[in-house]
Formats: C-alpha cells, sequence, structure tokens
C-alpha cells in the first residue's frame, strides 16, 4: 500500500502540474514555443548566470566553514584539504537536492552534513551546514525588505499595493531579528526543547535530546561563534549571500529584454528594468515560499511571476501578460533542470569516491 506521505507528494505535484498545464492553455502554446525558440543560445547565458551564483553561495558558506574550523583547514578523519571546488560541489548537489524534495531543506542539508563530515567532522560540519541555511534564509528576508523599499522609490504603485508591501518589509523585519537572536544563542536546543511539548513525538524527542545534549551544545556553540566572535567573517558570508540572489535577478532581466522589448521600453532606463526583475524574483519566490509544499514549484512559481506581472503593468501593456509569464518561468525550469542534473550527477560522483576511500 502506498504510504500517506508519498500520495500526498503525488497529490502536491499534481495539482500544481494541473495549475501549470492550464496557464499553457491559456497561453496560446504556439506562442510559447515562439518565446522560447527566440532565446535559442541565450540559455546558455541563463545557465550561465546561475553557475555565478552557485559560486557566491559556495564561497559564502566557505567563510563559514573556515570559522568554524580556524586556525587550519585540516581536521576530521581524512588528510585531504578542503578545496573550494569541493565546496562548490557539495553547494551544488545540495541545492538540486532541495529543489527535488517537496518540501524544501530536507534533503539537500543532510547530504551536505554526510558530505562534509570526512573533512572536518560531524558537528563541525552540522554546525556550518546549519549556519549557512540561517544565512540563505536570512538574506532572503534581507532581500525582500530591500525590494520593498525600492518599490517605494522606482514604481508607482497603488496605495494598496504599497502597504501590503510595507506590511511584508515588517514581517521580515521580526524574522530578521528572530534570526539574530538564534545566531546569537544558537537554536538547536530550543528548537529540540520546543519539539519536545508537541504531542505523539514529544517524549521521544526529550529523550533523543538529554542523550544527545553534549553534541548539541557544541553545534550551538559552534553557530553562536561566529556573530559573537567573528563579526567580520559573518557579514561577509551575509553579503556574498545576498550579492548572489542579485546576480540570480539577471536572468530575469535577460529574458524580459528579449522576450518583451516592448515592456522594457517602456522602463525610463535599466534601473526600472532591473528592479522590475527584482521585483518579480522576489514576489515570485515569495508565492511559492508560502506555498512551500509543491515538488519544483510545480504550479505556484507560474501564478507568482504571472501576479507580479500584473502588479507592474496593466494587461493592455502587451498582447498577454500570461504568455510571458509561463514562457519566463519555462525558460527558468530549462536553467534549473539543467542545474538539477549537474547537481546530482557531482552527488553520485561525490558518493563513489567516498565510498572507494
Amino acid at each position: 500500500m502506498m504510504k500517506k506521505t508519498n500520495r500526498r507528494k503525488i497529490l502536491f505535484f499534481a495539482l500544481g502540474f494541473a495549475i501549470l498545464g492550464w496557464m499553457v492553455i491559456e497561453s496560446d502554446p504556439y506562442a510559447l514555443w515562439q518565446n522560447i525558440s527566440a532565446m535559442r543560445c541565450w540559455i546558455l547565458s541563463l545557465v550561465a548566470i546561475w553557475g555565478l551564483g552557485y559560486i557566491l553561495n559556495a564561497a559564502s558558506w566557505s567563510v563559514i566553514i573556515q570559522t568554524i574550523t580556524s586556525p587550519g583547514w585540516r581536521s576530521g578523519n581524512t588528510s585531504y584539504p578542503l578545496s573550494f571546488g569541493r565546496i562548490l560541489q557539495f553547494t551544488v548537489s545540495g541545492f538540486a537536492i532541495n529543489y527535488i524534495t517537496p518540501f524544501g531543506l530536507l534533503g539537500g542539508e543532510p547530504y551536505r552534513v554526510w558530505a562534509l563530515r570526512p573533512y572536518i567532522g560531524l558537528e563541525r560540519a552540522t554546525s556550518s551546514v546549519l549556519l549557512y541555511l540561517m544565512m540563505h534564509v536570512c538574506s532572503h528576508f534581507f532581500f525582500w525588505i530591500a525590494v520593498c523599499l525600492a518599490s517605494l522609490l522606482c514604481w508607482n504603485f497603488e496605495t494598496g499595493f504599497l502597504l501590503i508591501l510595507c506590511a511584508i518589509a515588517v514581517i521580515m523585519l521580526m524574522l530578521i531579528l528572530l534570526f539574530f537572536r538564534g545566531y546569537r544563542n544558537g537554536m538547536v536546543c530550543s528548537f529540540f526543547t520546543a519539539v519536545s511539548r508537541w504531542p505523539l513525538i514529544g517524549k521521544r524527542a526529550e529523550l533523543w535530546k538529554e542523550k544527545n545534549q553534549a553534541s548539541l551544545s557544541r553545534i550551538d556553540e559552534g553557530i553562536a561563534t561566529l556573530l559573537q566572535d567573528h563579526p567580520k567573517a559573518f557579514w561577509k558570508s551575509m553579503v556574498l549571500e545576498i550579492v548572489s540572489r542579485l546576480v540570480n535577478c539577471l536572468e530575469i532581466a535577460v529574458i524580459l529584454q528579449l522576450l518583451a522589448p516592448d515592456l522594457c521600453s517602456m522602463s525610463d532606463n535599466v534601473h526600472r528594468l532591473l528592479f522590475a526583475s527584482l521585483f518579480i524574483v522576489a514576489f515570485s519566490s515569495l508565492f511559492a515560499n508560502i506555498l512551500f509544499f509543491s515538488p519544483l514549484q510545480m504550479g505556484t512559481r507560474e501564478g507568482g511571476i504571472f501576479l507580479a506581472m500584473r502588479a507592474l503593468w496593466p494587461a493592455s501593456a502587451v498582447a498577454s501578460l500570461m504568455p510571458l509569464a509561463v514562457s519566463v518561468s519555462m525558460l527558468t525550469r530549462i536553467r534549473e533542470f539543467f542545474w538539477i542534473t549537474a547537481g546530482l550527477l557531482l552527488a553520485f560522483f561525490a558518493h563513489f569516491k567516498y565510498k572507494k576511500q
């Protein structure tokens, strides 16, 4: 009999696929094919943009690893140094696994801990992965706040929509403060303390915490060390992560420039085009994160891009915004499938090499 979790995954995927199918039909498949064909070799530029983004992600994680393993690189039960290329490999593979995980963050992070453990040990590997995860999420909050503030200066939104953006900015600021509290005090022990109060699994969580209290405390110490003792490293890692998000937004700018020159000409200058790209990425990612249970963000990404475009431009600006929104999403999925394939292949070869050792 099929497990309930598997049935839910299939249900969510089917629902998202149905939404995507409806949008494709409504958008005129022939128009979509023309848009995708118009990109041709430009798709390689989208792959390259995200490649640069992954390099910045790996650099951010590298700063964290170097900080919690100082004064030297070599530790754990192997004599091989942990090179930047290896960190980049683990970064790409971790994101690839997360992309294909319905709820996200349930596969990529354990993989990174497993991959990093032979080099720096389990506790430091866990601390570095959790720190980078917190950095990745917190940078997203900073990004959303920046886009909300830029909306007040760069676009003539209606007053009601601006109030919604201000509310989102306030919520993100509160979440940032919560994350900084976790950075200062560690949040692993606090998390298991909270889980121990839950019904059904509370007693098991409490027993597991008592059994592993020493290891959990050391992981929390590693998390708290970064902000308290190495603030320069903390902000360097944060800035690299934020810059990677800004670089990834260039993907939307390239697509809009090629597929919607009429829309781009409506923007007075390149700054407004870049803002439109930032807004589309921020709004669509927020929409996709709210509906986080959809594998590959199936349907949620397309809907988020379409709603973002409707907020930026009236429907009369182009023949139809929906074909453009679906075309943009499909082009990003082509890039995404490339990096998912690359990441899974890298994970496979890393596992094969680890087994040989």
